[in-house]
């Protein structure tokens, strides 16, 4: 099972969740990250958390010719752990998988995915406030390329649920904040060997917190300021229709 969401979006706490069903086994970092990954690196090229930025950016690493799915997959179960020696379920969760759904089906036989959004002005300034600490190599408006990878996040997590119907379910990071019993049972409908599957937990997550997940869009997105909000808003604004698609409305 492929957990799909933008970076900044809770993949994180729910990809932990399920790491610690019986049934399930994972790697102890994002697959994208564990040595003998045979593919292209979005934070090599600078382009982390900002990987959806371009459509050109997305074509590259969409690129089959850059993908060896058979060397990954040895490198990813070599490392792989579990709690229960019959483990039936791999768990793996890497944001810029988002855009390789087609791959992955092909690549991994009995895939399924989670899919998550969340409020994309949140989103927008999770992913700002950590490239505040590294420059972007072109000089581009880290607001502008926020906005830019938000939006085509978007975008493709709308054809994925098309193109991987019957293969996945989705909801929100809000809903998984107001509703964890109701997101655990929408996932064990996709994956009934996940049966112990619990959102309403703490979690330590990424040396950060050690909470239950609570709703924190409202202190991001004042971090942004009425300059920046404006700003991104002002991006946001023409494609109004599919945030609506998801539920949020500008």
């Amino acid at each position: 099972v492929f957990v799909f969401s933008a970076n900044n979006s809770g993949s994180t706490f729910v990809a932990k969740a399920l790491a610690r069903c019986a049934s399930a086994w994972s790697l102890p970092t994002e697959g994208q990250l564990v040595f003998g990954f045979a593919g292209p690196k979005p934070r090599a090229s600078g382009r982390h958390f900002i990987w959806a930025a371009k459509q050109q950016w997305i074509a590259e690493y969409r690129d089959p010719s850059r993908m060896d799915w058979s060397k990954t997959r040895r490198a990813w179960y070599a490392q792989a752990t579990a709690s229960d020696a019959r483990a039936r379920v791999f768990v793996e969760k890497s944001p810029p998988f988002l855009v390789l759904g087609d791959q992955l089906r092909t690549a991994f036989r009995n895939a399924r995915f989670i899919m998550m959004v969340r409020d994309p002005l949140a989103t927008c300034e999770g992913i700002i406030r950590a490239r505040s600490r590294t420059a972007t190599r072109s000089g581009e408006d880290i607001r502008t390329l926020a906005a830019q990878h938000v939006i085509h996040c978007f975008e493709q997590q709308s054809r994925n649920l098309k193109d991987l119907a019957g293969q996945c379910t989705l909801f929100t990071y809000e809903k998984l904040c107001e509703d964890p019993s109701g997101c655990a049972e929408q996932v064990r409908a996709l994956l009934p060997q996940l049966n112990d599957l619990d959102f309403d937990i703490r979690l330590r997550i990424k040396g950060k917190y050690d909470e239950r997940l609570r709703n924190m869009n409202d202190e991001q997105i004042a971090r942004l300021g009425s300059a920046d909000r404006t700003f991104i808003e002002g991006i946001f604004k023409t494609r109004r229709e599919l945030f609506a698609e998801f539920g949020y409305r500008l």
